[in-house]
């Protein structure tokens, strides 16, 4: 069972109530994973948004007619970290595949449909967890500018 606790240490759920992180931890389910275990592709419907328990997850962005492999990671996402928040937009759609980096990978997987139904029920709820949301999709942007610019041997400017 998800610990709220845990919940609470993630920018996602930051700022939250004991009570609000009680009511998702209703939605809440663990998956285990093994390194290479693809948790879902790019193209599918995203029912699920997830939080990395233990382990790394790669996503990567899928070339097609050729398999996948660790090059085509496009971030990693550790510890305490969530993804696949493609759960919560209005079309719920994944951009990348997610791929279990580590020997094994123990997740948090969260209920979209559970998650919204909470969302109406609680306005300020969904209020707080969308404008995590909108800073963690902030912070993931600029470190893949970062790592844009890094490759192409320039520095960011601040």
């Amino acid at each position: 069972m998800t610990n709220p606790d845990f919940l609470q240490r993630t920018l996602i759920f930051d700022g939250l109530d004991d009570g609000s992180l009680e009511k998702i931890v209703a939605c809440c389910s663990e998956i285990l994973c093994k390194a290479g275990d693809r948790i879902f592709r790019d193209g599918e419907k995203a029912e699920t948004m997830f939080i990395v328990e233990e382990g790394r997850v790669d996503l990567r962005s899928e070339v097609p007619d050729r398999p996948t492999s660790p090059e085509d990671t496009i971030s990693t996402v550790r510890q305490s970290q969530a993804f696949g928040w493609s759960a919560l937009m209005h079309s719920p759609i994944y951009s990348l595949s997610a791929y279990c980096a580590t020997e094994k990978c123990r997740l948090v997987a969260i209920s979209r449909e559970c998650l919204l139904a909470l969302f109406e029920e609680d306005p300020k709820l969904g209020f707080t967890v969308m404008s995590n949301l909108a800073e963690l999709i902030r912070i993931r942007f600029h470190q893949l500018q970062e790592e844009l610019c890094r490759k192409k041997g320039r520095i960011m400017p601040r």
